[in-house]
């Protein structure tokens, strides 16, 4: 869908920016991305700051800030908490299970299947325990 063409040597200013504005809205949306991208892409990058501020500002996108101490702690708690309890759980059904084999056959604890559990509980605890790269304040590689 091509916009018709117009003669913009006798607008004014005023005139151009409707025009623009409307052939930009018969765009699909993928279109009119590819376009705002590129042209914010060229811009400096304070030129870039603003246009995402004057976005943000009007979008409301973006604008709920970072999130608490308070709630970060709190997530952190309750995810620690309950793999903290499948750990020794998982634990617990391996002891029992290697020490004490119930003699039926088919209600046997399989030690491999609690094992996996088991590590994989394990590795997931010690990767909270790690310090993350998104943390580090990188702002020269970002644009």
């Amino acid at each position: 869908m091509n916009a018709p063409e117009v003669d913009t040597t006798t607008m004014s200013q005023t005139q151009m920016e409707v025009q623009t504005r409307k052939n930009l809205e018969m765009l699909p949306s993928e279109k009119f991305a590819t376009i705002v991208r590129d042209a914010i892409n060229k811009k400096p990058k304070e030129e870039k700051k603003q246009v995402l501020a004057k976005v943000r500002d009007l979008t409301g996108v973006g604008t709920q800030g970072p999130v608490s101490q308070v709630t970060r702690d709190r997530l952190w708690t309750i995810a620690v908490t309950a793999f903290s309890i499948v750990l020794v759980g998982s634990f617990l059904t391996l002891a029992l299970g290697v020490f004490y084999l119930p003699t039926a056959g088919d209600h046997a604890v399989k030690p491999e299947i609690i094992l996996s559990m088991f590590t994989s509980v394990v590795g997931f605890l010690a990767g909270l325990f790690v310090s993350s790269q998104a943390n580090k304040n990188d702002n020269d590689s970002q644009d």
